[in-house]
């Protein structure tokens, strides 16, 4: 979990610096999960790991800051993906409920009341990457349908 989640986002951000600072200017946007803030039971190794994701992506905002490089996180909640049908069926099998509840309780707590869709995080990603977020550095955006509020 944290070869994947911790070590892959610093080694991607490391390859890309160099360019980044020659450059001066970029966007490294990091993928995080709403587990970062809202850590569940089962998960702590998972919401460890992202949870770290949105540490390194503050110090990296810091270190790149001075060459016109931002650096934010998104921390997407429940997404209608592969993972998320795999997590239903192991929460399920956890905890003894039928194929399908784990997803459904999820999506119970969710104000928005709704399953999220790669479109939802992919347009804050989109936004991230535009000039429109050019003073917007060290941030962690929630993209959760209101499932967690700071």
């Amino acid at each position: 979990m944290f070869g994947v989640n911790v070590k892959g986002t610093l080694f991607a951000s490391q390859a890309v610096a160099p360019t980044l600072v020659q450059q001066r200017s970029g966007r490294i946007i990091n993928i995080a999960s709403v587990a970062a803030k809202l850590s569940r039971p089962y998960f702590l190794h998972y919401a460890a790991s992202k949870a770290a994701v949105v540490s390194m992506t503050r110090g990296m905002a810091l270190y790149f800051a001075p060459y016109n490089v931002t650096c934010n996180s998104v921390c997407p909640g429940t997404v209608d993906t592969k993972m998320w049908e795999y997590l239903d069926e192991a929460l399920g099998a956890l905890e003894s409920r039928p194929k399908g509840e784990a997803l459904k309780q999820r999506i119970g707590a969710i104000p928005l009341g709704r399953v999220e869709q790669p479109e939802d995080v992919a347009g804050v990603v989109t936004f991230l990457s535009s000039e429109d977020s050019g003073y917007m550095t060290g941030q962690s955006l929630l993209v959760d349908g209101g499932l967690f509020m700071e």
